[in-house]
């Protein structure tokens, strides 16, 4: 492998190991391919974990350059979730998902769902703890159904964390919540966040101090929730613009990358291109959740500007 490897530039890239049958063993990338893929071979490393098991396996090493550090992470997710290679941990599936549910009724009801629900429903969320805390917190402030028959006697309803519509016939009130909640959940409208502050006030005013502190240290899942829910809502829907903090540009539309250039790109010339694509063709859900999330995390880590168009 030594030969192999010392063929490879010093660029930005992707890199695969492959076996002997052609099958994708790992797929990485690297800002300095040569220098990472000779790493994989150095003594120190070989005595790592997986690639105890893994170098033996290797029979060829294919690589690609990449213009940007930024097309080089799109591009491994892309492979792996194409080639779901035994050594890759992080990426290499469509993530398990939880997903918040709502049903069609005309009082509908809330509920968490490892599957994609047939009804409405929102998310889906990576972590199942965040989905939990979001469900929890939206249902019980605004006091939404979670129950899948509406009855009686409803436990959640005595601990005053229902409205109990099905119940109390104030379908009017319940209506507006549902909306509140549903705009929240898709990124379109904050304003559940102000009635999480008017509902710890209220906690507060009532004595119940650790209920309130319970709310407050919880809200921060809520905030996280919306600003990521609300960026991937924009990037999903409309074609945009990511301008990296070192000036590089990556025209995109339906999570899929249009065109990259080294040069800040104007919004102007990026509308004067976009019929030269076919902007119907779009990732699937999960994929586009996925490909919004790595750019979510790349912009809150290592900055830049996200334009939509």
């Amino acid at each position: 492998m030594r030969d192999k490897y010392l063929e490879i530039p010093e660029v930005i890239g992707l890199y695969r190991f492959t076996g002997k049958h052609g099958n994708v063993l790992y797929v990485g990338k690297s800002i300095n391919l040569r220098r990472r893929v000779a790493s994989y071979f150095s003594e120190s490393y070989k005595k790592k974990g997986y690639l105890r098991r893994m170098i033996p396996e290797i029979t060829d090493i294919q690589w690609r350059e990449c213009p940007h550090e930024l097309i080089a992470l799109l591009e491994e997710e892309d492979e792996i979730k194409r080639f779901n290679p035994r050594f890759n941990s992080e990426l290499r599936k469509v993530g398990k998902y939880v997903y918040i549910g709502k049903t069609s009724e005309d009082i509908p009801s809330f509920f968490l769902s490892n599957d994609k629900p047939d009804d409405v429903f929102y998310g889906p969320f990576f972590r199942r703890f965040l989905g939990e805390k979001v469900f929890e917190l939206c249902t019980d402030i605004m006091g939404l159904r979670t129950c899948r028959k509406m009855q009686e006697g409803c436990i959640r309803g005595q601990m005053g964390n229902c409205r109990m519509p099905c119940v109390k016939g104030d379908t009017s009130s319940y209506s507006y919540n549902v909306k509140i909640i549903s705009d929240f959940l898709s990124g379109v409208d904050p304003t559940f966040l102000r009635k999480v502050d008017e509902f710890m006030a209220a906690l507060a005013e009532d004595g119940k101090f650790e209920r309130a502190a319970y709310v407050r240290d919880n809200r921060r899942y809520l905030r996280y929730y919306f600003k990521r829910a609300a960026f991937i809502r924009n990037f999903s829907e409309n074609p945009c613009i990511f301008i990296t903090n070192d000036g590089y540009s990556i025209l995109m539309s339906g999570g899929r990358v249009l065109l990259s250039d080294e040069k800040p790109l104007k919004r102007k010339v990026a509308l004067a291109r976009l019929p030269d694509f076919d902007l119907s063709l779009k990732l699937s859900a999960e994929r586009l959740h996925d490909r919004g999330n790595i750019l979510y995390a790349w912009m809150r880590k290592r900055g830049g500007e996200f334009i939509l168009i």
